[in-house]
């Protein structure tokens, strides 16, 4: 985990190198720490919240304002 991750590696898809013994031990003991706090790592919910190809869900509109000025009238 001492290694750095770079913008380019995670495009491409590369993932952080396993942890050392010592590594998951800290981890272990962070998430278990974060439970308790009823906290989440964003490291673990990234690829959900931003995906690398968008999908968004929404579907754009345009309100006119020649129809829109009438009512407010």
């Amino acid at each position: 985990m001492s290694e750095n991750i770079t913008h380019e590696s995670v495009a491409a898809g590369h993932t952080a190198p396993e942890p050392t013994p010592e590594e998951a031990a800290q981890l272990k003991e962070l998430y278990r720490d974060f439970d308790r706090e009823n906290l989440i790592p964003l490291w673990t919910e990234i690829a959900d919240l931003m995906p690398m190809v968008p999908s968004p869900k929404a579907v754009p509109h345009v309100w006119r304002w020649s129809d829109l000025y009438p009512l407010a009238a």
